[in-house]
């Protein structure tokens, strides 16, 4: 690209926004993004190809939310939401329901988290028109062996789905 005009570069990326938030580092030009890594403030949505429109919360003892249930509860109707999950040293998370048209990205941070279900309930279920993006997470231990149910849209990347046993 040098002394040739391109739209941006992997290191100046700023002119790439909405459904184009990544810079190619092959053609110089403005991309969807297809990893949470090409959205380093937030998380992506490969259903979309834009970056979240959320901060990243924390989840976790000490952290700003101590559990799911807690981070879960902020997001309204319609929204986004990205939460950062460490792990608990242990004691899984309980999963929940992802509804209301919501868009909610779980992001593993500092090891893998595992995520639960607790009594008859899958980890996670998705309604329609919601979006679950999930990424390092481990969903294991759930009694009734649903680690997913979904209606909605799901991603998983580096998940592993274990030990649901029925």
């Amino acid at each position: 690209h040098e002394g040739a005009c391109v739209a941006c570069t992997p290191a100046e990326d700023a002119l790439c926004t909405a459904e184009t938030p990544y810079c190619d580092p092959g053609t110089f030009s403005c991309a969807p993004c297809s990893y949470h890594e090409h959205c380093p403030d937030s998380a992506c949505n490969p259903f979309t190809g834009a970056c979240l429109d959320a901060v990243p919360e924390t989840v976790g003892p000490g952290e700003t939310h101590a559990d799911l249930g807690a981070a879960f509860g902020t997001v309204s109707a319609g929204a986004e939401a990205v939460f950062r999950v460490a792990p608990t040293g242990g004691q899984p998370y309980v999963g929940l329901n992802v509804n209301n048209n919501r868009v909610i990205a779980l992001l593993a941070d500092g090891g893998r988290p595992e995520v639960a279900g607790i009594g008859g309930d899958p980890t996670f279920q998705v309604a329609a028109g919601s979006t679950l993006l999930l990424a390092n997470l481990d969903l294991r231990l759930n009694g009734n062996a649903v680690g997913l149910q979904t209606a909605g849209l799901v991603a998983l990347d580096a998940v592993e789905i274990a030990s649901n046993n029925g």
